[in-house]
């Protein structure tokens, strides 16, 4: 799998991180929310939130702005 990832940020599947944002932001399987009863579920899997150097939320449907936008939009994430 290490071979197919390109050069962008990912955190594995069996990182705890992982759990903390998926609570942070809000975006996992309707069957995991007992697992996160204190978020509300506001998007499932797969999402793409664009998230600052600092951890905070950029923007929460980094899908459609690829979507409408294409490879611009990374262009433009990547300044911030």
């Amino acid at each position: 799998m290490g071979e197919m990832h390109g050069s962008w940020l990912m955190v594995r599947y069996d990182s705890p991180l992982r759990e903390e944002l998926k609570q942070k932001f809000g975006c996992f399987a309707g069957k995991e929310a007992p697992k996160f009863p204190n978020s509300e579920r506001r998007n499932g899997i797969p999402s793409l939130v664009v998230v600052g150097p600092d951890g905070s939320e950029l923007v929460f449907d980094g899908q459609s702005v690829v979507e409408g936008k294409g490879p611009a939009a990374v262009g433009g994430w990547a300044k911030w």
